[in-house]
């Protein structure tokens, strides 16, 4: 939104909750300056904009947010000339920066020429055009927490989400994906096959997705971190070892996940160690259960939910109304499936 907003001239103020604040904007900020914005913060959760962003050069590490790319992307095509966008060394979050050329194209974006590590044309004066009628397709980093659900040894009865009809193999049907997705997170399939689990599509949208003998792997997060979570659940519950790597960015989010993912899973009977970068979760047949905190945080508390299904005993999270951020219905969609719940404010 920041580089938007000053794409089009407006003085902004954007008041940041949680841990947003907390979180760094170098070096766009630097970028945003050099090109005629003034940021200042009147105080700690209060970002304030003003200034006119002018057409020019831009350079942004590979390393960090994908999020500060795609942001220059909706912003530079509004300007009045043609931009250069480079991007230094390994781009951690390609998927992400093909998803929002992908919906820009979509909106009438002309992609530039040249490769991002020697500047890349982005077009000015063109804007954006409705299409009139655009598909938004499902949401691989939800569903994961669902596919994970599909393969943890459990005793209760599973049901394709959203239906009524019993699944014969204990697994889950999970409806709305597109299996040519540019999302990253479908890589989640990929994984779970690995560590054991069974894999199949009945069309181009319904996956279906059972578990049994799961067994530990190695997973390299640094185009998946928004997988971490739902993984370290299943991989509580796999034989062996798990190694979680280069997911240091992670500690960045609306918590620090390595932190909260290992806490959180050790309070239910997990058996997991923090690194710097990642995690290493050594499997057990079976979790204990307990009281456990979302640390503010959607994708924590759906991973205590998913490790729930494992637990002997009742898991009680707290702060768990942390889900309305990406997935409103995830309490109402999990007792669906067979689980029961109770919810209170």
């Amino acid at each position: 939104m920041l580089p938007v907003v000053c794409a089009l001239g407006i003085s902004g103020e954007f008041k940041m909750a949680g841990r947003l604040p907390e979180r760094p904007l170098a070096p766009l900020d630097t970028e945003l300056t050099r090109h005629g914005i003034r940021l200042w913060k009147p105080q700690a959760d209060i970002l304030c904009c003003e200034g006119k962003l002018a057409a020019g050069d831009y350079a942004l590490p590979g390393n960090v947010s994908s999020q500060y790319i795609s942001g220059l992307l909706m912003a530079l095509p509004l300007l009045d000339k043609d931009s250069a966008l480079t991007v230094a060394g390994q781009i951690e979050s390609a998927d992400y920066i093909a998803m929002t050329l992908q919906a820009a194209e979509a909106f009438g974006f002309k992609s530039g020429s040249g490769d991002w590590s020697g500047g890349r044309t982005i077009p000015g004066g063109a804007g954006f055009t409705s299409p009139g009628k655009v598909s938004v397709e499902g949401d691989w980093s939800n569903a994961a927490f669902w596919l994970c659900a599909g393969v943890m040894p459990r005793t209760f009865g599973s049901r394709t989400a959203g239906s009524e009809t019993d699944a014969s193999d204990g697994g889950i049907e999970i409806t709305g994906l597109d299996r040519r997705s540019a999302q990253g997170d479908k890589e989640i399939c990929a994984i779970l096959e690995r560590m054991g689990a069974k894999v199949s599509w009945g069309d181009d949208r319904l996956l279906r997705v059972s578990g049994g003998g799961l067994r530990g792997t190695e997973i390299d997060a640094r185009a998946i971190p928004d997988l971490v979570p739902a993984l370290c659940a299943a991989a509580a519950v796999s034989e062996g070892e798990t190694v979680i790597k280069n997911a240091e960015r992670l500690r960045l989010k609306e918590s620090d996940r390595l932190t909260a993912a290992a806490q959180t899973l050790n309070a239910l009977g997990a058996k997991i160690t923090e690194e710097p970068c990642g995690l290493r979760v050594h499997g057990a047949e079976r979790l204990s259960g307990g009281i456990v905190d979302a640390w503010g945080d959607h994708r924590i508390a759906m991973m205590a939910a998913v490790a729930s299904l494992a637990c002997e005993g009742p898991v009680t999270i707290t702060g768990a109304q942390a889900v309305r951020k990406s997935y409103p219905a995830f309490w109402e969609e999990l007792g669906a499936l067979g689980k029961r719940i109770v919810i209170s404010e």
